[in-house]
């Protein structure tokens, strides 16, 4: 048996520990190699995904992208039919207003067509007493043309009038008055303010009421007695012509027959 020192059993000891100590540090080394090939591999396991998630970060993000364009194409054109509703409703206002204008001179038009209605009512009134007036008196001309004459005498003591074949009525002092003075009246008509003092004397004339009264109740008594004339009142128009101004030569009216009133004596 081989007797070895004390430095060379160190140096043995040495030896062995430091080829123990290799083998346990290339133990090592193969375990965290493999630890290391472990985690690359997971390493590159997330690397992978991550290159997938961001590959479909990239599509999302593409997609956003596209869906703000379309939104951003749709705001456009929402504005812009915002801007056509805009302008829209502005015409609409503008014809609204056109319109109320329209229906305020729609109804200024009818004020004046229900005016003008109402004047031609008016005028067809008259123009129908105007032809009764014409047909009345068409029955009392003769062929020439010329009124037939209504012979009414007069006799004053008695109050009596008398017309025709033996026709007579008695009327009272006011009633035959009128007749009377119509009657030999110029056109058998006389203003009314020269007919009643005429009649009921300048210091006693009546009020327009009971003048009215008066020749109202003379009709009922000459209409009962079929008298052949009654009395009327009536309105003479008031009648101008167009003259020329002697020294400016502008035109102007002049007044040829004033307006007043009138009683007449007129056939039935």
């Amino acid at each position: 048996m081989t007797n070895f020192s004390h430095e060379q059993s160190v140096v043995f000891n040495n030896i062995r520990c430091a080829s123990k100590r290799r083998e346990e540090i290339a133990e090592e080394i193969v375990e965290q190699r493999a630890e290391i090939e472990k985690r690359q591999e997971k390493i590159l396991g997330i690397t992978d995904k991550i290159a997938h998630e961001q590959l479909e970060v990239v599509e999302k993000q593409t997609k956003v992208a596209q869906k703000q364009a379309r939104v951003a194409q749709e705001q456009a054109e929402i504005a812009c039919e915002q801007e056509e509703i805009a302008y829209e409703q502005e015409n609409i206002a503008q014809e609204q207003a056109e319109i109320a204008k329209e229906r305020t001179e729609i109804a200024q038009v009818q004020a004046e067509i229900q005016k003008l209605d109402s004047e031609i009512s008016k005028l067809s009134a008259v123009d129908a007493g105007l032809q009764a007036d014409v047909t009345g008196s068409l029955d009392h001309l003769n062929e020439d043309g010329s009124l037939k004459p209504v012979l009414v005498q007069f006799d004053s003591p008695s109050l009596t009038v008398f017309w025709g074949k033996g026709n007579s009525l008695l009327l009272t002092e006011l009633q035959y008055a009128i007749v009377e003075i119509l009657y030999h009246a110029p056109e058998c008509q006389m203003s009314i303010t020269c007919l009643e003092e005429r009649v009921w004397g300048k210091d006693t004339l009546p009020t327009d009421g009971a003048a009215k009264v008066a020749v109202s109740r003379l009709n009922k008594v000459l209409n009962d007695a079929d008298f052949p004339l009654e009395v009327t009142r009536i309105k003479r128009e008031l009648k101008t012509v167009p003259v020329q101004h002697p020294v400016t030569k502008a035109a102007m009216d002049v007044t040829v027959q004033p307006e007043i009133e009138l009683y007449k004596l007129v056939r039935r």
